[in-house]
């Protein structure tokens, strides 16, 4: 499930069918002049062919994401929520995960805070 997938309610109950299973972690590395969290993961890290990812740390719903470069995003934080410190890993949904999954070489695929695989991304690049 990702950001573009999440408002289909296929059985008309009200909401997603399914949670998000994707996310990318990214650390807080800076503040901006006016006050936002900046990331090491900006536009070269997520599709950029949907709706803005939500930004969670500890589970928790803190913000969005918005793109400030190739390289680095920034925190849009909810509402009475303040810049995240430096160095806190966030996790963010994708907007589209096909093409998110095909920007990674490795997805590091864990079960509660268990590290229990390494799947490499064969199809990652072009074979010449």
């Amino acid at each position: 499930m990702d950001e573009a997938y999440d408002s289909v309610d296929m059985h008309g109950r009200g909401g997603p069918e399914f949670s998000p299973a994707l996310r990318i972690a990214v650390t807080v590395i800076g503040h901006s002049s006016l006050g936002f969290a900046i990331t090491d993961g900006g536009s070269k890290s997520f599709a950029l062919d949907g709706p803005p990812p939500r930004v969670f740390l500890n589970n928790e719903l803190v913000g969005r994401i918005e793109w400030c470069g190739d390289e680095f995003g920034r925190i849009l934080p909810l509402k009475g929520q303040s810049a995240l410190p430096i160095g806190a890993v966030v996790e963010c949904t994708v907007p589209h995960c096909d093409p998110t999954i095909n920007l990674h070489d490795f997805l590091h695929v864990v079960r509660g805070k268990q590290l229990v695989a390494l799947w490499q991304v064969e199809a990652r690049g072009r074979a010449d």
